[in-house]
Formats: C-alpha cells, sequence, structure tokens
C-alpha cells in the first residue's frame, strides 16, 4: 500500500522522495573540470590515431584516470 499525505488544500499529495546528500563536494567538481580540460588539451598535443600505442605511467590519478578512456 503507497503512503499518501493530506495536502493543505484537502486533496491527496503523492509522497515526494527524499533529496539524497550530495556525495561529491563542489571542489571535486571542479577538480574535475580543470582534469579533464588538461587530459584533453593532451590529446590534442599528442594527437593519438587509430592503432597508435599510447603509454600512461601512474595511471591512479585523475589524468591518469582520463587518459586511457579516452586514447
Amino acid at each position: 500500500m503507497r503512503a499518501i499525505r493530506q495536502h493543505a488544500s484537502g486533496g491527496p499529495e503523492e509522497p515526494r522522495p527524499e533529496k539524497a546528500p550530495d556525495p561529491h563536494p563542489p571542489g571535486a567538481a571542479v577538480a574535475t573540470v580543470g582534469t579533464g580540460r588538461t587530459t584533453l588539451a593532451i590529446l590534442e598535443l599528442a594527437s593519438p590515431v587509430s592503432g597508435d600505442v599510447v603509454l600512461v605511467t601512474a595511471a591512479a590519478g585523475g589524468i591518469g584516470t582520463l587518459l586511457p578512456q579516452a586514447a
């Protein structure tokens, strides 16, 4: 059975889902944008084409995570 609340005007109101807290602080979003732009700049300068071998050392950080996905 669904829970239905009574609206102030007297009509039924559907229950609204609670908003989940944002797990990412605003600083993380800004860092991701900067990392993404840097990754795209590296790819533009390197200009890899199909069949090229791309070696990414230390792929644990932001750029190292994005480069293999984009290359």
